[in-house]
């Protein structure tokens, strides 16, 4: 247990326990290069750990191994998880409910859950990461006021980025590839957000998708190729659909059923289904 600031000068190997727990307010944990490893089956809880909702930490600078989660940010905050490496983990980084939280620089890979699950976070802000080879990339439910934003999702089984229940959040400027089921969406009345400059490619369903009941969204300048059905799935009514544009898909480039709120010059092209787009006007005739 750290009460002030930490800088590691060896590894931590075999921890039958959680690694570090952060107890007071205002402490940095500098790994300084080295390893925190959890002893084997059963993995021991965390690697790193926040206790009673302190503020102001910050864990950086090594890598964190064979923990249930790598890295804990309990209720509380803000925080900034940063230069890690987090592998061989269920949930890479979690945030439980915190405020105010930065993961930044990232490297999440091989773990059996998320790289990074947020459940009930607020304001955080999570840029300049890789996920790679996960069972997911980003889950979230609940969260609100998120920036997600310059990421890259790599053959992640089931996601790259998943949010139910978003709010208020923006999603840009991200990369997501081969992700196993679908590569951006949005479900469980995720509304009044932003998707704008992501680029989805070869996720196994559609690469960008809104459940019918996470309509009221905007999405600007993605590009969705590639992708084993639909390029943009949207079943619902109320999005704002501009400049995107879903290329080489299996499926439809955009399938809207029920149509839009708005849709100004989005292309499709090259997709499986001759029709092309439903619901959205799509191609050299876009207004």
């Amino acid at each position: 247990m750290v009460t002030q600031d930490t800088t590691l000068d060896s590894d931590l190997v075999d921890c039958p326990g959680t690694g570090i727990v952060v107890a007071a307010d205002n402490v940095t944990v500098d790994l300084a290069g080295h390893l925190v490893d959890g002893a084997e089956a059963p993995r021991p809880p965390f690697g790193v750990a926040t206790l009673n909702r302190v503020s102001g930490t910050t864990i950086t600078g090594g890598r964190i191994h064979g923990f249930h989660d790598g890295v804990l940010i309990a209720p509380g905050g803000p925080a900034t998880v940063s230069d890690l490496e987090v592998f061989g983990t269920h949930d890479g980084i979690l945030l439980q409910g915190a405020t105010a939280s930065n993961v930044e620089r990232v490297l999440a890979h091989g773990n059996d859950g998320s790289a990074l699950n947020m459940p009930g976070a607020r304001e955080a802000v999570v840029r300049d990461n890789v996920m790679s080879d996960n069972n997911a990339g980003i889950s979230a439910a609940n969260a609100t006021g998120i920036v997600v934003e310059r990421n890259l999702f790599e053959r992640n089984a089931f996601h790259g980025i998943r949010f139910a229940g978003l709010a208020e959040s923006v999603v840009a400027d991200n990369r997501i590839d081969a992700s196993g089921l679908f590569g951006l969406r949005f479900e469980e009345v995720s509304n009044q957000n932003v998707m704008r400059g992501n680029r989805v490619s070869e996720s196994g369903m559609d690469g960008i998708s809104l459940a019918e009941d996470s309509a009221d969204n905007r999405l600007e300048r993605n590009r969705s190729v590639r992708n084993g059905a639909d390029g943009f799935d949207l079943p619902g009514t109320g999005t704002l659909l501009v400049r995107n544009r879903a290329d080489k898909n299996a499926g439809l480039g955009f399938d809207a059923p029920l149509g839009l709120a708005l849709d100004v010059h989005n292309l499709a092209h090259r997709n499986g289904d001759p029709r092309q787009c439903v619901g959205v006007a799509c191609g050299p005739r876009s207004r």
